[in-house]
């Protein structure tokens, strides 16, 4: 494209979105057919002629007539306009006015995987760039997420960002997508781009059931599920509906107390069902069927806590069965605190020693350095100065050996259990011990102690 006479071309378009070529120049591809030419005027009065060539069609041209403008105060000021690409003003008279490039926004945002888009155990990090079309596009700065297919922020993966580079690091397997956003100026979203990447070879990550869980997250082993609101899921309205957490860490005390936030369209009662395991499937079990209930508020979610008939400890599967149309957000547990509850003698992480016997609630016999080792004990900042032991001593006094293990190296305590007829509670000072602690009980030999549970206070 060229232009004869006042005017000069400001720079060439064609409507097509996909095509990221600079505005600035003299030529265009066309888009249907057509092609676009924005045309200025110079200060002076005269004949604009535009024309547009290329090879294998035949040419043609447009005629325009440029009018000068009229003075600003009414008088003869001389008005100036600079060639393209300079930066000096518009001049007229005493009055100087700034001629401001149009803003140009950003039109692509193409993400680059330098070193491809597969991590793996030898490659657990990779490198991301986001590349701008125009490349002088007023607006530069982006905004980066990973999430899965659902749009929830992902949890198999991490993402560490700086301006137009990013680095992602895989956690476990699955496939997740890298969006890069810009606003283009304004103050929500305009422009996005996103990439996938398959993340294999890693094992699947767990779910942490202390922070919250979208369900968002759910496996493919549920069933008749929709996208709900907030990134939640959906349930059927006449069809039963199953919702599968897989791969969830409780760790090896558990919790038994789950919070759910459920936006259901009516007020009325329903039943939920929560399994550990899958069910259908070998080893699933209905934990207990809840009852949900709460005046309906449109679109918000309202949350229920429920207490579970015993803890799910370890990594498990957890499925929710419902068998009308609700909203479910999520899950999340509230972790219970192992330092302090009431310990059996028989949840001990181990057990060592030569001679000892495990009873239905309690382990008996206890001697000949027998050893009980609890780990996962987090006592806090506050700590604890207390220990209640309820056990049965029929020796005059039983010397028990309390070791605490933490991050800040050992250290012992010993208490001593008088002669009891039978299982009494006994309760002992101790020197406050405080954080992560592993706490191993010691029996010396010859004890023939039984505990039953223990409870630091």
């Amino acid at each position: 494209m060229t232009v004869e006479g006042p005017g000069r071309l400001v720079g060439p378009d064609n409507g097509d979105s996909t095509d990221y070529d600079s505005y600035k120049g003299e030529s265009r591809r066309l888009f249907s057919g057509k092609p676009l030419a924005v045309v200025a005027s110079a200060a002076e009065a005269g004949d604009v002629v535009v024309r547009a060539v290329s090879p294998g069609l035949r040419s043609g041209e447009l005629g325009l007539t440029s009018v000068p403008p009229l003075p600003a105060n009414g008088g003869d000021d001389e008005i100036t306009l600079y060639g393209i690409g300079s930066a000096a003003p518009l001049e007229t008279g005493p009055n100087t006015m700034e001629v401001q490039a149009a803003d140009i926004p950003v039109r692509k945002l193409e993400i680059l995987c330098p070193e491809g888009n597969r991590p793996h155990p030898d490659q657990r990090s990779i490198p991301i760039r986001v590349r701008l079309h125009p490349a002088d596009a007023a607006y530069p700065d982006v905004q980066w997420r990973i999430t899965n297919a659902a749009g929830v922020d992902a949890n198999i993966a991490t993402l560490q960002t700086n301006g137009h580079e990013a680095v992602v690091t895989a956690l476990g397997d699955g496939n997740v997508y890298i969006r890069c956003a810009t606003n283009n100026g304004s103050d929500k979203i305009k422009l996005y781009a996103q990439m996938e990447l398959q993340i294999a070879g890693l094992g699947q990550a767990h779910l942490n059931p202390y922070e919250f869980v979208s369900a968002g997250y759910h496996s493919e082993a549920s069933r008749n599920l929709t996208n709900g609101n907030e990134r939640g899921v959906a349930t059927a309205r006449d069809e039963e509906s199953r919702i599968v957490f897989e791969k969830v860490d409780f760790g090896s005390y558990g919790a038994d107390e789950i919070a759910l936030p459920v936006f259901s369209l009516d007020g009325e009662a329903f039943p939920i069902e929560i399994w550990e395991g899958i069910p259908g499937e070998q080893g699933a079990e209905r934990l207990s069927t809840v009852t949900y209930q709460k005046p309906s508020r449109w679109n918000v979610y309202q949350e229920a806590t429920y207490r579970l008939p015993r803890r799910l400890q370890g990594i498990t599967s957890l499925s929710f069965v419902l068998r009308r149309k609700i909203h479910l957000k999520g899950f999340q547990f509230n972790m219970a605190e192992k330092a302090y509850a009431r310990l059996s003698a028989l949840e001990n992480d181990r057990i060592y020693g030569d001679s000892f016997t495990l009873a239905d609630e309690a382990v008996e016999n206890i001697g000949n350095n027998v050893s009980l080792v609890f780990e996962d004990m987090d006592f806090g900042e506050r700590g604890s100065a207390k220990l209640v032991l309820c056990g049965h001593s029929p020796s005059a006094n039983n010397t028990l050996h309390l070791l605490f293990s933490g991050p800040e190296g050992e250290s012992k305590q010993i208490v001593e259990f008088a002669y009891s007829d039978g299982y009494r509670e006994r309760e002992f000072d101790l020197e406050r011990i405080a954080g992560a602690q592993t706490v191993t009980f010691v029996f010396l030999p010859g004890s023939h102690f039984h505990l039953k549970w223990f409870q630091f206070r």
